[in-house]
């Protein structure tokens, strides 16, 4: 066979496999369509919620992914769970949800979690309802007082009326929280005497009001009561790059570049404090801690300086700083 007739024969031999390739390309195609169709007929029309566990998070615990019995990595946002807070805390939790059809991408909406519970006493409840935080930008627990527990450590030797008399000089007890994700530089703003929190779109320039010797209980997002500090100077936006340097590490404990540096420095608001109260970062406070609080007030949204008007509210905090103060030390 000459070279030409053998150039011919591959010629004639690739067309033919291009040709199959297409057309069971255009029949995919065609076949993917239809059961588009009939998959967001479904999608649209079924009140039937799905279940799931919650396999991943992201970075910045904004959107997750969920997987099912026959389905895997269905996408998530924060802004579809309706009746809990996204965090670390939810990862392999059972949920409910919907599929939904967005810009040609499956998505889980109206995704919602009911705890799996044996509830044997009232301190079982009160882990419930720490664990099943409210989206409410308000939320407060009422729950009947029950009887104190050796835990409780039923003599609390400490100075009671020093901060009975610092809560009575200070005009506002605050109620602030924080990024569990925080926690990574938690011991160089003890170290540094401040805190920080973010002013994005200046949403919280109500924190700038603040007044000296104001009284805030510091919540750790997911995990409960850290700190309860007391402003010794006026919130600014005057974060430095000397005080990244210190609560970074100089970046060993994460990297800031330029960029990032000045997105930090323009919107974070820096609050000078004294530590009144603090305990370890693995021992926040609940109220499964203190359950002689009737009104328990914890899990409201955002950092957002809020003034809780639970009635209760005050003798929360003296009894948080209490626990505390007579906790095993950091």
């Amino acid at each position: 066979m000459s070279n030409i007739q053998r150039l011919i024969d591959d010629k004639q031999k690739y067309e033919n496999m291009f040709w199959k390739k297409y057309h069971e390309c255009e029949q995919l195609k065609q076949l993917l369509i239809d059961n588009n169709i009939r998959f967001d007929s479904i999608i649209n029309h079924s009140s039937v919620k799905d279940k799931g566990i919650i396999v991943k998070l992201s970075r910045n615990l904004d959107y997750g992914f969920i997987n099912t019995v026959n389905q895997s990595g269905i996408f998530f946002h924060i802004t579809d769970c309706e009746n809990f807070i996204l965090s670390e805390t939810m990862l392999n939790k059972e949920i409910e949800f919907k599929l939904n059809k967005e810009n040609g991408r499956v998505k889980a909406v109206s995704v919602t979690y009911t705890p799996t519970i044996n509830v044997k006493s009232n301190n079982d409840l009160l882990d419930i309802l720490e664990d099943y935080e409210s989206s409410s930008n308000n939320l407060t627990t009422s729950v009947k007082p029950v009887e104190k527990e050796i835990l409780e450590k039923e003599t609390l030797k400490t100075d009671d009326n020093d901060i009975n008399n610092i809560i009575d000089k200070s005009n506002n007890v605050w109620y602030m929280n924080c990024h569990e994700h925080s926690l990574r530089y938690w011991d160089k703003l003890l170290e540094a005497g401040f805190v920080i929190t973010w002013n994005k779109e200046n949403r919280y320039k109500k924190i700038l009001e603040m007044e000296i010797n104001d009284i805030i209980a510091w919540y750790v997002r997911g995990n409960g009561y850290i700190a309860i500090l007391q402003v010794k100077e006026k919130p600014k936006m005057n974060l430095t790059d000397d005080d990244l340097n210190f609560i970074t590490n100089n970046g060993s404990i994460f990297p800031l570049d330029s960029k990032k540096r000045e997105h930090w420095k323009s919107l974070t608001i820096k609050i000078p404090v004294k530590f009144l109260s603090v305990i370890d970062k693995d021992k926040c406070v609940n109220h499964k801690n203190i359950p002689s609080i009737g009104n328990w007030s914890y899990g409201f949204r955002g950092s957002n300086c809020i003034r809780p008007n639970n009635n209760e509210w005050s003798k929360q905090v003296i009894e948080m700083y209490k626990y505390m103060k007579n906790s095993l030390p950091l």
